[in-house]
């Protein structure tokens, strides 16, 4: 008989778990609270589980238990606790947990968080119940590593960044050791574009750089540029905005448009950023001269030094590409998120004049028009979000319908693959803001 789908409740509070339960429930899984870690592990032990959400204060010690029993170590575990924000999701990363909800939180981000989680750790196994890991433990740890590697390179970014505040020499060597990690982590799965596609706080600059990163790797594999050269992207696209780091506070977070005087400023970011990477040694030299033109474009328009065309070096121009599409798709203090056929749609009308349209092409063909992630609704309209996309026809990609036509959520999501169903097709794409409520 396949054991029930049950969710372990580790040392949360009443308030806590009263809103958790109705979530859980809605994604097919029991629940029973546990009082310590030692009842988790007897839990686990007898009827097993499929999902452990623990109070994150007290959630390190479980969390490094269970990684390092066989029979847990990739079980899925989210830590719950403190003030939403991104140090605490990075402390409970690091104590080796594969979510993290700040209080309060919202419910139906909860629900889509933890449905993701499930499914990428093979968690589901069928509507009645199953068993706990359908999916291979050598995948299911893959896609845990992906997402602790990009975790990784932000958290140490961030160190990177804060070092040049404090006027201290960076960390450059250990960065450059990410440079490989990243360009493996592209290989065979989407995960990594999908995480860069995701939320980020208004100007995180160390996820900014991770993200522009991932992107310009997609671009930079569709061009079938030699494995040397996606290193040396990767590397240059994690210090390509090191400069900014010397920018005041007051002027990378301010919610308006900037004054000509502080758009100076920003301006200056570049030579900053090839001062930085010089100063520490001649072997960052190359990588320097290319980071100061990130900001050139096609017909001369960019700075510093108004460059055009061929003067251009390649690798600058995917970053700068990359760079744009990522500024885009995240906040900004002073504008709206663009959503990604949006940002795509802005691209292409930069294309020529601003960006040679091989970039702008490659992009495209990489990410697709309905990126990993996206909402999408469909002629019928139902609305959901893309899970796969399809290589052979762009358009119609793989679809989790979580909505009906009449707004109202579905209680079991429904899968359709586009290219299958030739009387469906996607509608629209609609930005976060325009998902039903229900």
């Amino acid at each position: 008989m396949a054991a029930r789908r049950l969710a372990i409740l580790a040392n949360l509070g009443e308030a806590v778990r009263v809103e958790l339960e109705p979530v859980l429930s809605e994604l097919g899984l029991a629940t029973v609270s546990a009082r310590d870690d030692l009842e988790v592990l007897r839990l686990l032990g007898g009827e097993g589980a499929s999902l452990v959400l623990a109070e994150a204060s007290k959630g390190s010690d479980l969390c490094s238990r269970l990684r390092q029993d066989e029979s847990t170590r990739n079980l899925p575990i989210v830590l719950i606790g403190g003030e939403n924000g991104r140090e605490g999701r990075l402390t409970a990363l690091r104590a080796g947990a594969d979510e993290f909800f700040g209080e309060p939180f919202d419910q139906e981000d909860a629900r889509l968080r933890l449905s993701a989680l499930l499914r990428l750790a093979g968690a589901h196994s069928s509507a009645n119940g199953g068993s706990r890991r359908t999916e291979s433990p050598d995948r299911a740890t893959e896609s845990v590593d992906r997402r602790a590697l990009y975790d990784s390179t932000i958290a140490e970014l961030d160190q990177v960044l804060k070092q040049i505040r404090n006027g201290r020499p960076p960390a450059l060597a250990a960065l450059r050791e990410r440079a490989l990690p990243l360009v493996e982590s592209m290989e065979g799965s989407e995960e990594m574009v999908a995480l860069a596609l995701g939320a980020r706080m208004a100007n995180d600059l160390a996820a900014h750089h991770v993200n522009v990163a991932i992107l310009g790797l997609t671009i930079a594999r569709q061009l079938e540029l030699p494995r040397q050269d996606l290193e040396r992207y990767a590397f240059l696209s994690l210090v390509h905005d090191l400069g900014m780091a010397r920018i005041p506070e007051s002027i990378l977070s301010a919610p308006r448009r900037l004054t000509r005087e502080e758009f100076q400023q920003i301006t200056e970011h570049p030579a900053h950023t090839r001062d930085i990477l010089r100063q520490a040694g001649p072997q960052f030299h190359d990588i320097a001269d290319i980071a100061y033109q990130q900001h050139e474009r096609e017909m001369g328009q960019g700075y510093p030094l108004g460059l055009r065309g061929e003067k251009i070096d390649a690798l600058a121009k995917i970053v700068a590409v990359a760079d744009v599409y990522e500024a885009c798709t995240h906040a900004r203090t002073y504008r709206k998120t663009f959503i990604p056929y949006e940002a795509l749609q802005e691209l292409i009308e930069m294309r020529g004049q601003y960006f040679h349209p091989r970039y702008i092409k490659a992009l495209m063909n990489a990410l697709t028009v309905y990126p990993l992630g996206s909402y999408v609704q469909l002629n019928t309209g139902e609305t959901g979000r893309v899970l796969a996309t399809n290589r052979t026809n762009l358009m119609r990609p793989v679809v989790e319908l979580l909505w009906n036509a009449r707004g109202e959520r579905l209680g079991t999501p429904k899968m359709v693959d586009l290219a299958k169903t030739p009387f469906l097709f996607v509608s629209k794409p609609l930005a976060e803001d325009l998902l039903p409520r229900s």
